[in-house]
């Protein structure tokens, strides 16, 4: 693999050319060439204790020869620097409150605090710290987002040019690997970070609202998720819609930051499915192919069965189900709506037959009873049933509906 190569005499390298390399952080040199007060920094062979000099003298950009690294580099340190001006003056911000903080409680203690409100005001600095905070973490989030995403490009910069598909995807894979034990996650979480940081980071306005604190990192999540598959052009036209005032029509109302997460998704969601670029039968015709059911355990032994299901056939299921559950209801009926429902939908599928008061008798507490001696006894209609799940036709459209229009909402 190309490593970074320096020119000149190894004694006339200065302390900032190796820093970069090795992970240091400020501290200073020794006798022995070992750096004290870094981390992850050894032995720096050849190196004199007197070169030092300022991290800003571009000694690096200098004396790098090599080109694919260097890009990348250089392209790292103007970023990186601008996003971590950001949290120092976030850190600076919640300094000075914590200052006045703590001057307050000295004064009520004293009695010296004169006509202040000094509940009232401490109350107003917690409130005041709370969004400092959530504008650090956005900040924060930032700066972790780029360098996942550009610690996939300096590893893809070290991978040979002629390398094998299979040695470029145990690159790309050891990554991964590295990143999820540095952040102590799952490797399925670890590469979805890499790909939403890598589509993030690929959307300047998008990238620059996180950077800023103007939006939180659920935020960029959902701009992550919501243009994938979409064009790099459809992309960068969905974040202008919401963060660049100067677009054609922007989005109206509060700024994106502002919205809670899931009325922030709605409205992306909403512009993608009018403005993507194919029409809703071609998308539902991928998205029927992609239908699958999920299991996952909970504690107190219970557990979540997921669908992911055409939305005609989900909505059904829904008012089906909610249908019988209100019919169900009545003056003997201890269940709610919502216990109801779990209870039916159990009973429909464990094969119980006729839903009625009798069959969805709550044992212990509510239970759903003769689900075991039921169970797998599915009838013909049942089987017939699950052998149209692939066949559900797209949802119908009509004359007045636009491309891409969303479908009804389910009764409550």
């Amino acid at each position: 693999m190309p490593r970074q190569v320096f020119a000149g005499d190894k004694s006339s390298r200065c302390a900032c050319t190796f820093a970069p390399i090795f992970g240091a952080r400020k501290g200073t040199f020794t006798a022995n060439n070992r750096y004290d007060g870094g981390t992850g920094l050894g032995v720096l062979p050849h190196l004199a204790a007197s070169r030092l000099c300022t991290p800003g003298c571009g000694c690096l950009a200098a004396r790098n020869v090599s080109g694919s690294v260097d890009d990348v580099g250089m392209a790292i340190r103007t970023g990186v620097g601008a996003e971590l001006d950001g949290v120092h003056a976030s850190v600076a911000a919640l300094d000075a409150l914590a200052l006045e903080d703590h001057n307050l409680e000295h004064s009520a203690l004293t009695a010296g605090a004169g006509d202040i409100d000094v509940l009232q005001r401490r109350h107003e600095i917690r409130l005041e710290r709370l969004e400092l905070t959530a504008r650090l973490e956005a900040q924060l989030a930032a700066v972790k987002t780029r360098d996942a995403a550009e610690a996939v490009k300096f590893q893809q910069a070290m991978t040979p040019p002629d390398a094998s598909v299979q040695d470029r995807t145990y690159a790309e894979m050891s990554t991964v690997e590295e990143i999820a034990g540095v952040l102590t996650v799952s490797s399925a979480a670890a590469g979805a970070l890499v790909e939403q940081s890598l589509r993030v980071c690929s959307l300047p306005l998008a990238f620059e609202a996180l950077s800023a604190g103007a939006m939180s990192w659920q935020h960029a999540r959902i701009i992550a998720d919501e243009t994938e598959g979409l064009t790099p052009e459809g992309a960068v036209k969905l974040v202008a819609h919401f963060f660049d005032p100067e677009a054609p029509n922007p989005a109206r109302g509060a700024a994106p930051g502002e919205l809670i997460p899931s009325r922030f998704r709605a409205k992306v969601r909403a512009w993608r499915e009018r403005h993507h670029p194919e029409t809703i039968e071609k998308r539902h015709v991928q998205g029927v192919a992609d239908r699958r059911m999920e299991y996952t355990p909970d504690r107190d032994g219970m557990a979540w069965v997921t669908l992911r299901l055409p939305g005609d056939t989900a909505c059904a299921i829904w008012n089906r189900t909610t249908a019988i559950a209100r019919g169900l209801q009545g003056p003997d009926e201890p269940r709610t709506l919502t216990q109801l429902r779990p209870d039916i939908a159990a009973s429909l599928l464990l094969g119980a037959g006729t839903i009625t008061a009798e069959t969805l008798t709550a044992k212990d507490g509510g239970g759903i009873a003769g689900t075991e001696s039921s169970a797998g006894r599915g009838t013909a209609s049942d089987a017939q049933g699950s052998r149209q799940i692939g066949k559900v036709p797209a949802p119908r459209r009509h004359p007045g509906d636009r491309a891409g229009a969303l479908p009804a909402r389910p009764h409550r």
